[in-house]
């Protein structure tokens, strides 16, 4: 059994190095985002629905009018400016 043993500490550190590098590629940047929003949310990004009033770009806290991804959003808005400013000039 020690040959089964080498085998799951190879998959465990495959699976350790995909971690580490996935903030690096775009499959792993969504996977990421996909994660949290999961983890705030729920399924909530699933019932998101695009505002009614043309010209109008809610977001997904908006669209979903889910309590936990409001405040993911308040969470990223307060931790830096920038997003802020994209926020209020949506």
């Amino acid at each position: 059994m020690a040959g089964q043993g080498a085998v799951n500490v190879i998959g465990a550190g495959i699976r350790g190095a995909k971690g580490l590098l996935a903030p690096f590629f775009g499959g792993g940047q969504d996977q990421i985002v996909a994660n949290t929003l999961s983890r705030f949310g729920g399924d909530a990004a699933k019932r998101a629905t695009p505002s009614a009033v043309p010209g109008v770009n809610a977001d997904l806290a908006e669209q979903t009018g889910d309590a936990g991804i409001a405040q993911l959003r308040r969470a990223v808005s307060d931790s830096d400016p920038a997003i802020a400013r994209q926020f209020a000039e949506q």
